[in-house]
């Protein structure tokens, strides 16, 4: 009944937001094809509350101890398969990040040029153009998505509807194996754990709608994290080194996650000198990787230039109302680089700790994973985007517990809440995006409801005992 509900909420966004309809109305989002009518912020809304409603409600009824869920498997990924297949048709309302995958992959299969040196403004009169969202930028993302993507757009051709079908059947395929590997990897848990774990990846509202309805590519970054951590438990660190290069190649996240790798893989070796060459094997392996990645694309030092502009986005973090608000005291062009560095440091902090808790405590890589991302997404990093927390519920998914659960699931509601005051809101306060007192309000809707929850959730288990199971063992790690 419940994946039913959600099934049903799905078909209505996509009947009302299909692709087809607005293939003629480029850059058209929630906002603007609805007007910012109060009706339909007020419908969006209630679509959201009743999807997140029925997916907590299914995780937590998973949660009881059942006799028999042989059944249960089926009906998981028969649920993920059929609301991917909804999202396929859906109109990307809230981002056109997917236009920009097909425009810059357009350009290096049809005109033969870096999307990393050369801007998509010098092709005007290309018809897709008029599509994109971000025409004066270079790419955000590593070189083998973008020999993906060009590899998709020499099929795609000019065809806007082509280009979209392939890039959203891609994203619905990375998100279906993340599903698979989370399957396997929480197997030996038992079925109950199992199917709690994959219920809470692909059953999960904020990865659907955002990796297959809105075609972000994150899920490749989720299947690297997914596939080091694999590759761990086994002992295999140098495949656990491969996997998280090969995702910096897809999206540049998970080259700050490679420094936990090592470190895992020098507490379990027994001599100084067996730690220090795993610690070179697996540099050399990730500089070779790098090289022969960039390789096609180089141009000099030009060519990592995406790298260096990350610092000039400011949005819904943090650290993005340090900016905006010294920035009424100096130049934000003076400003923005010196938060950036700041927010370096603090992250270069959260690898440290993470490394040391490693050594110390040898605490597990899921663990040092999460509280790395954690970390990042709230004192790390300048720009913040909702589908982020998504990396959360994939870890979250490997170990399932209750609380965590609980302040994740918070998170990625009050982040996709935020689009109402994006698209909505803030145009009816004629508010602009970009200044601190709309800033001030994302930050709000955005990041105290899950710290309100975390709060609560670490005061319960200080002032009791850990919930036990009907066989006496703890219901979470």
């Amino acid at each position: 009944m419940l994946g039913l509900i959600g099934l049903l909420v799905y078909g209505a966004l996509a009947l009302r937001f299909p692709i087809g309809r607005y293939l003629v109305l480029p850059r058209s989002n929630i906002g603007s094809i609805t007007g910012g009518s109060v009706s339909a912020a007020l419908l969006i809304a209630a679509a959201g509350i009743v999807l997140h409603g029925a997916y907590v409600a299914a995780v937590l009824l998973c949660w009881r101890s059942g006799p028999d869920r042989k059944g249960l498997i089926p009906l998981v990924w028969g649920f993920a398969i059929a609301a991917g297949l909804i999202l396929v048709l859906l109109w990307p309302i809230n981002s056109t990040d997917l236009f920009d995958y097909i425009f810059r992959g357009r350009m290096g299969s049809y005109y033969h040029v870096s999307p990393y040196t050369v801007l998509p403004n010098r092709y005007q009169s290309d018809p897709l153009f008029k599509y994109l969202g971000w025409p004066n930028a270079p790419s955000a993302y590593g070189p083998l998505w973008e020999l993906i993507s060009a590899r998709m757009a020499a099929i795609g051709g000019a065809s806007v509807w082509t280009n979209l079908l392939e890039q959203k059947a891609f994203a619905l395929f990375t998100f279906l194996i993340c599903g698979a590997v989370i399957m396997r990897m929480t197997r030996e848990a038992g079925r109950d754990a199992q199917i709690v774990a994959m219920l809470l990846w692909l059953w999960s509202p904020l990865a659907l709608y955002e990796i297959v309805g809105m075609g972000h590519n994150d899920g490749l970054l989720v299947l690297s994290v997914l596939l080091a951590i694999w590759a761990t438990q086994h002992s295999r660190y140098h495949w656990a080194a491969v996997a998280l290069v090969i995702g910096a190649l897809f999206k540049f996240l998970p080259l700050i996650l490679l420094p936990l790798v090592v470190a895992h893989g020098a507490r379990r070796r027994e001599t100084w000198p067996a730690r220090i060459r795993l610690a070179v094997e697996i540099g050399i392996i990730s500089v070779v990787l790098i090289v022969a990645a960039y390789a096609p694309y180089w141009q000099g030092p030009a060519t990592l230039t995406n790298i260096v502009i990350r610092e000039k986005f400011l949005n819904a973090a943090p650290l993005a109302i340090v900016t905006h608000t010294l920035s009424q005291w100096r130049s934000i062009d003076w400003i923005r680089p010196r938060v950036s560095n700041i927010g370096s440091t603090l992250l270069a902090v959260g690898i440290a700790w993470q490394m040391w808790q490693i050594w110390r405590s040898e605490r597990d890589l899921r663990s040092a994973c999460f509280g790395l991302f954690a970390w990042y997404l709230i004192v790390g990093s300048q720009w913040f985007q909702p589908w982020y927390v998504l990396w959360l519920v994939a870890l979250v998914a490997l170990q399932p517990s209750r609380g965590t659960f609980g302040w994740v699931e918070t998170w990625a509601i009050s982040g996709q809440a935020s689009y109402l005051l994006q698209f909505f809101i803030l145009r009816w306060l004629r508010w602009p995006g970009n200044q601190l007192p709309a800033q001030r309000l994302y930050l709000l809707m955005i990041f105290v409801p899950p710290l309100i929850v975390w709060g609560i959730e670490r005061w319960r288990r200080r002032s009791s005992p850990p919930s036990r199971s009907r066989t006496g063992q703890p219901l979470t790690a």
